[in-house]
């Protein structure tokens, strides 16, 4: 009976070492965190910490340095809202342009621009939404589905302020959508005068 009780003992300690080490190759963890002694109580599992510049993609070993004073490749117009992995199919989208140059414009005129695109993947795109960043509005996007091989279109105003010379305005729109990666930016800009 004694021995039934120790190969029991013996096979949930294998079965919690086999557990405790597959968790720490999947989080890639090389140490164990440490006991906390002070009061003879172990410190808890549950809450392996993630340095506050980095963030876990996708749910996956991936990890992406967001600090910019860190990675200078991040620009100003990086996108700061979280945002949550695709739940459902994945597909692929393609714009005729992601990039749109008014040339000389006014301030405070009126330019609007469709970008087209095409669902290239094989489930079908569903635009999520699209925002569009100071000076530019994004009024409309489709809001059924996209079925694969056919097209759509994201209409884009942009509004350039009031400046007092003659300079370059660039602003971006994120779309947001079954894709991956989940987000594409689209950018307009212009020589805008007084």
């Amino acid at each position: 009976m004694n021995s039934d009780k120790i190969k029991i003992g013996l096979l949930a300690l294998i079965a919690l070492t086999l557990i405790i080490n597959t968790y720490y190759q999947a989080t890639g963890s090389s140490s164990l965190p440490q006991a906390n002694n002070s009061k003879g109580n172990l410190s808890s599992y549950s809450n392996i910490p993630i340095s506050e510049n980095e963030e876990i993609i996708d749910n996956t070993k991936e990890v992406q340095n967001t600090n910019p004073l860190k990675n200078p490749n991040l620009n100003s117009q990086t996108i700061t809202e979280p945002t949550t992995p695709n739940k459902g199919p994945v597909t692929n989208i393609k714009f005729a342009t992601d990039v749109v140059n008014f040339g000389k414009i006014k301030a405070q005129s009126e330019n609007k621009y469709a970008f087209e695109f095409v669902n290239t993947g094989t489930e079908p795109l569903l635009i999520e939404n699209a925002k569009g960043s100071c000076g530019c509005t994004v009024p409309n996007w489709p809001k059924d589905p996209i079925m694969p091989g056919e097209k759509g279109a994201i209409d884009v105003v942009f509004r350039p302020k009031t400046r007092d010379s003659e300079g370059e305005d660039k602003k971006t729109v994120t779309v947001f959508s079954n894709t991956n990666p989940k987000t594409t930016v689209l950018t307009v800009k212009a020589m805008v005068s007084p």
